[in-house]
């Protein structure tokens, strides 16, 4: 998959478009959008995270009513991390051989350095015995 820097930041729109294609990660919805994670260190001023640190969401629990940017830390006590759903779609394109294991591996490791040794683990494992892998 083609890795696009721009500004520092990386776009790669072939995982935009596969993570199109999972369901929203607050309520099971097909109709998404990749969102980019808010807070947690990867925003700040106009500049977006890369690409690969985004979920999919639903216009409702995107920017709807119930929606992230209407304040994610609420949102996250609801529904859950935005990087645990990072975790869960970075694996699930991994599997699906939509991102490189390298590609895997660093977004993986920059989540583990926000979260804390451990926290991605627990995610990785539950979502590989999800997949049964």
């Amino acid at each position: 998959m083609a890795v696009i820097k721009k500004d520092k930041r990386v776009l790669a729109p072939k995982y935009l478009d596969f993570v199109r294609t999972l369901t929203c990660s607050a309520c099971g919805s097909p109709e998404v959008n990749p969102h980019h994670v808010i807070g947690h260190g990867f925003s700040g001023g106009a500049l977006k995270p890369d690409d690969y640190l985004t979920i999919p969401l639903c216009n409702k629990h995107h920017t709807g009513d119930e929606g992230v940017h209407r304040g994610h830390k609420s949102w996250e006590f609801q529904f859950g991390s935005q990087l645990n759903f990072c975790v869960e779609a970075l694996l699930l394109a991994y599997v699906q051989k939509v991102i490189s294991k390298d590609v895997a591996i660093e977004y993986l490791g920059i989540i583990e350095d926000k979260v804390g040794t451990g926290c991605v683990d627990g995610v990785i494992n539950d979502v590989l015995r999800q997949l049964g892998v």
